[in-house]
């Protein structure tokens, strides 16, 4: 088994979650998660990348370190995740300024209000909170795309203002 794979299992059972609820978490089929568990198949980058969120690692994290030897670690992040969470859940529209706040807070309390509003008593179908998931990622991607545009245009004119 590899350290990717020991890994996975590792922070399954440390986490005490079923490989379905993370398959359907990072949008996985049940299946292929179990596969990568079992080191039959690899991830591709964009799969490592859910994979690592879902978690709260950093790809260097979940690749090359022996969690299961490092489990102190893990204890720590997972401590502070939870009062983080706690907190965002207490009030998230107070963490909706992002010029007060940085941007991971601010996409997180987005994220607490959309999941408050999703899983709501009497809230959306099935079908809609699924559309609602879908277009709310899509809006995720697009702002990633228009922040990477805009630091390009940044060093773009950052390299003009310097041949001047």
């Amino acid at each position: 088994m590899n350290i990717l794979s020991k890994n996975l299992v590792f922070l399954r059972k440390f986490k005490n979650l079923y490989q379905s609820e993370i398959a359907d978490s990072t949008g996985f089929k049940r299946t292929t998660y179990n596969n990568y568990e079992r080191g039959v198949s690899e991830p591709s980058l964009n799969d490592l990348l859910k994979i690592s969120k879902y978690f709260g690692l950093t790809l260097d994290e979940i690749v090359t370190i022996d969690l299961e030897a490092n489990a102190h670690l893990i204890k720590k992040i997972d401590e502070d995740e939870k009062q983080e969470n706690a907190h965002l859940n207490a009030h998230p529209n107070a963490h909706l300024n992002p010029e007060k706040r940085s941007k991971e807070h601010y996409l997180k309390a987005r994220e607490t209000i959309l999941n408050q509003a999703l899983n709501e008593p009497g809230g959306p179908s099935d079908n809609t909170k699924d559309q609602i998931t879908e277009l709310y990622n899509k809006i995720n991607a697009l702002e990633q795309i228009i922040t990477n545009k805009l630091a390009s245009i940044e060093e773009d004119i950052s390299k003009l203002k310097t041949k001047k």
